[in-house]
């Protein structure tokens, strides 16, 4: 294997994490000024059997 395609899975992980930084803290930023004061929706919750969201 050439040493390019050893090194592009951890950048690739290391690049898509850096970028994931600061779009989690525009979307708490829009998400305050939309009015929303709980606080931002857990990724991982469901919606229950009340209809409510998040779960």
């Amino acid at each position: 294997m050439k040493a390019s395609r050893i090194a592009d899975k951890p950048l690739g992980l290391a690049m898509g994490a850096l970028s994931g930084m600061p779009a989690g803290a525009a979307f708490k930023q829009v998400w305050k000024r939309l009015g929303h004061d709980e606080g931002t929706p857990d990724a991982t919750a469901t919606r229950r059997l009340t209809g409510t969201w998040p779960g």
